[in-house]
């Protein structure tokens, strides 16, 4: 969420990065709307590199970045990038992760 951190009231726009490959560009609708962005990747060192890439439409900025270790196996040797998510039959007020 921007929420005019910076008080310049202009919403950000730049590129995300996983390592030297483009992941995905970053826009917000409005000052107050949480914008998330997913990624599942293995990894394939002991490391791994995010980069924020200012494309002179604002300033960079992440609130949080969770990194959740998943058993070998479960995925495939590639990325894969969240397009949607579906409410398939959740109660009023209910929280699944």
């Amino acid at each position: 969420m921007y929420g005019n951190y910076d008080g310049k009231g202009s919403l950000p726009k730049f590129d995300l990065y996983l390592g030297p490959n483009f992941w995905d560009s970053v826009e917000f609708e409005n000052a107050s709307t949480v914008t998330t962005m997913e990624i599942v990747h293995v990894v394939t060192s002991d490391y791994i590199q995010i980069c924020l890439l200012n494309t002179n439409e604002g300033t960079p900025f992440v609130s949080t970045l969770e990194i959740r270790v998943i058993d070998d196996g479960t995925y495939a040797s590639e990325s894969i990038q969240l397009l949607e998510r579906f409410d398939v039959g959740l109660q009023e007020g209910q929280i699944v992760r």
